[in-house]
């Protein structure tokens, strides 16, 4: 079972690692910051969990602790790719089907 308040103090904690603001991020995804405090007593919609994992860039998985957090150096490479255009990540691929089709 989920608890709500364990989920709240997740989606705190990834805020925090990411310097985000949860009233900006509450203001960003259209939903109240009481909605955040109201997480001691009842869990929001999925839809709303999903949109701040989407928000915080982690799984919803993650958020509601059903999975492991990606170590460190995929954290890393997942946020430097959200950085790249469409091209480059093309590019990117590329290369990378490359580097696995020599082992």
């Amino acid at each position: 079972m989920y608890k709500s308040q364990e989920i709240a103090e997740q989606i705190r904690k990834e805020a925090l690692n990411k310097n985000i603001l949860l009233k900006d991020m509450c203001k960003d995804l259209g939903i109240s910051v009481n909605t955040l405090s109201n997480m001691k007593r009842c869990m929001p919609s999925i839809e709303t969990l999903a949109g701040i994992a989407n928000y915080l860039g982690c799984s919803l998985e993650e958020l509601i602790g059903l999975k492991e957090k990606a170590p460190t150096a995929r954290k890393s490479l997942y946020t430097k790719l959200d950085r790249l255009s469409e091209k480059e990540l093309e590019q990117f691929e590329k290369y990378l089907d490359f580097l696995l089709s020599q082992k």
